[in-house]
């Protein structure tokens, strides 16, 4: 498994980033993704609630963190497994 981070000022951008890739064209690029402490699991529909909650606070420079777990396709691991790794390292954050 690889672990990559970065954070960012716009979750509109990240949420395109994650629809559609760095081209806008790469729409099935990703198997699946998933959000925690939302209404939902649409990226799009994502960014708007987060990024409503970030403009309560003034303080806030940098509000998206975005965390990618990417696996070997070669390893053995289904989805369930990935979303208990992702979840192990949303714990240790």
């Amino acid at each position: 498994m690889i672990a990559v981070s970065s954070s960012g000022r716009s979750f509109r951008a990240l949420a395109a980033y994650l629809v559609a890739g760095r081209s806008g064209e790469e729409r099935d690029r990703v198997a699946w993704s998933i959000g925690r402490n939302l209404p939902t699991d649409d990226p799009e529909l994502a960014a708007r609630f987060m990024r409503a909650t970030a403009s309560q606070n003034d303080r806030v420079e940098k509000p998206v963190y975005h965390i990618a777990l990417s696996f070997d396709p070669n390893d053995p691991v289904d989805r369930a497994a990935m979303e208990r790794v992702a979840n192990r390292v949303l714990e240790r954050l």
